[in-house]
């Protein structure tokens, strides 16, 4: 008897396999903004911009952020910077390998404190080593500078906080092997293949292996930087920073679920790419803004796949953040179809020049649940809303 012949006509073979191989492109690197819709912002030039140098205050415990100027994940670097900041008297400085701005993903610049070599002729050994997710995930790529720079400025006193996929960078240095550590859920398959030595751990917000901390994805830096905080000053200096986020516990939580990217999550994401309205989103920038919710904006928006998402101030120039940063806008006219500022004060031109306006103020809840539940939420459906939740690696409405 002759077997019977498929028919499935080949075009329906063939748009499955584009359809899988499209699906399979979008969570790679699930930490950072999904880069397949979004290429990198052509930043403002900054040639007329120069690093301060601070010098450290002698009495006070220095905790520096490495940043890659190649690019570094928003969220990862800015909440910790903020929160430390906000709640301590730390010398606290981010340091990169040039003098030059360093992009964050998504949709601004910033620029260092200290270059490695800066730092370096400081001669002082920091308490604590910030690691963000930076601009790479892939062991041959990681730079090399980067990790001799932090092996250089560790000891075994010395406190470590790897931030989300910031675990490349760290379990690159060796100083995490035979410790727990954990990273974005969606991420750490690949890293159990290319880090065998460390004990890689899920359904936690944060591992402490001794003086090393690890956290899982993007919104988890708020509490890998609260232990860190618990672990190096008083109790007085880590309520403080609890409610400095307006934190949605008055104790650091633990709980969490892993949930990586599944294959529904991104028929979710390429139905919203190629059915909905995909808006070139403009976020303003003043004076005295929040590091912490900027970045959090920023972060949980651009994980809806706009056309674009970009930063602007009123006249074009960097404006200086709440704890002193330079913060560079990546686009100098208002083409945006949505307009975007935090507890700002709002023009009649804002308002009517047909662009969609949205005053956002952050500091009333704890800053995920508010843009989740109260924005995102708003403009998508639910299933939609949790998968951004997802890339953010946050359990959105939780029981804590």
């Amino acid at each position: 008897m002759k077997r019977r012949k498929s028919t499935v006509p080949k075009i329906i073979i063939k748009t499955g396999s584009i359809l899988v191989l499209t699906l399979g492109i979008i969570t790679f690197k699930a930490c950072k903004p999904i880069q397949g819709f979004m290429s990198k912002p052509e930043y403002a030039e900054t040639s007329d911009l120069s690093l301060n140098y601070p010098k450290p205050k002698p009495s006070s415990k220095t905790i520096i952020l490495i940043a890659d100027n190649q690019g570094t994940e928003i969220f990862d670097l800015l909440a910790p910077y903020y929160i430390l900041k906000a709640s301590t008297n730390a010398n606290v400085f981010i340091v990169s390998k040039h003098d030059f701005q360093i992009p964050l993903h998504r949709g601004l610049s910033i620029l260092p404190h200290h270059t490695f070599e800066s730092f370096d002729a400081l001669d002082i050994r920091p308490d604590a080593i910030v690691i963000p997710n930076l601009s790479t995930i892939m062991p041959a790529e990681v730079d090399i500078d980067i990790i001799a720079f932090i092996k250089q400025n560790y000891d075994n006193d010395t406190y470590i906080l790897s931030v989300c996929d910031g675990a490349a960078t760290a379990a690159k240095t060796g100083i995490f092997d035979d410790r727990q550590m954990t990273a974005h859920a969606s991420d750490i398959p690949y890293f159990k293949k290319w880090y065998p030595n460390i004990e890689w751990t899920t359904n936690k917000r944060y591992t402490i292996s001794d003086n090393l901390i690890a956290t899982a994805g993007v919104s988890n830096a708020t509490e890998g930087t609260l232990m860190l905080i618990s672990m190096l000053f008083d109790t007085n200096t880590i309520e403080k920073a609890i409610k400095s986020i307006n934190y949605p516990s008055d104790y650091v939580l633990n709980k969490h679920q892993s949930n990586t990217i599944n294959f529904n999550d991104k028929v979710n994401i390429l139905s919203k790419v190629t059915f909905k309205g995909n808006k070139k989103i403009g976020v303003l920038l003043e004076d005295n803004v929040s590091e912490f919710n900027l970045a959090a904006l920023l972060d949980t928006y651009s994980r809806t796949f706009p056309k674009s998402i970009d930063t602007f101030s009123d006249n074009g120039k960097p404006v200086t953040s709440k704890h002193g940063l330079t913060l560079i806008p990546t686009e100098s006219s208002l083409g945006f179809d949505t307009l975007m500022c935090l507890d700002c004060d709002v023009t009649n031109q804002r308002e009517n020049n047909g662009t969609n306006f949205k005053k956002v103020i952050l500091d009333t809840n704890y800053v995920f649940d508010e843009v989740l539940n109260n924005h995102i939420g708003k403009e998508f459906n639910e299933s939609f809303t949790q998968v951004v939740a997802k890339l953010l690696d946050y359990n959105l409405n939780q029981k804590k």
